[in-house]
């Protein structure tokens, strides 16, 4: 289905009603955020693909909500850069 042209009216699109920009959502998140996030992972969990167990998350948060939060922004920032590139290459975004 994903791989199916899709056909739109402008005029459609134009109609709908748009929800309010929250400026906060461009922002990479916040330390926070992040040991609110690590805080909240809950246990009796099993471990993912990489095998780390919940509880191991939980017990280390405060710990570890520093490298996560290095990680989270070196993410964010490299994947804001190449949707920028992926926009400015596309033909709708294209520089004449």
């Amino acid at each position: 289905m994903l791989n199916v042209r899709s056909s739109f009216t402008e005029s459609v699109l134009d109609s709908v009603q748009q929800g309010q920009v929250r400026d906060e959502m461009d922002l990479p998140p916040s330390e926070e955020k992040v040991f609110d996030a690590l805080d909240a992972v809950r246990g009796n969990k099993a471990g993912g693909k990489n095998g780390i167990l919940p509880e191991l998350v939980k017990c280390c948060g405060a710990n570890l909500s520093e490298y996560f939060l290095e990680l989270f922004h070196l993410v964010w920032r490299d994947e804001c850069a190449r949707l920028i590139v992926r926009l400015l290459r596309s033909s709708r975004y294209a520089m004449a």
